[in-house]
């Protein structure tokens, strides 16, 4: 939830960012603000598939170096 500021020339946002997110009913807590290190806590406790899917980045990121090698 944002919107663009008309004054500023900037899109700002409408909610605590960050906020707190309930991982049982898997929903964002608009009204109630949060902090990076909860967050990061967060990101660190989830399961095998979040191993995969930063295998998958990294990969990728790799692909991507290794591409830029042979063009440039």
């Amino acid at each position: 939830p944002a919107h663009y500021d008309e004054e500023t020339g900037k899109y700002v946002i409408d909610v605590p960012f960050p906020c707190k997110f309930d991982v049982e009913n898997k929903k964002w807590l608009y009204d109630q603000p949060d902090t990076w290190e909860n967050v990061i806590a967060r990101f660190k406790k989830r399961g095998p598939k979040n191993q995969e899917f930063v295998a998958r980045i990294q990969k990728g990121k790799q692909e991507l170096e290794e591409l830029r090698k042979e063009v440039g």
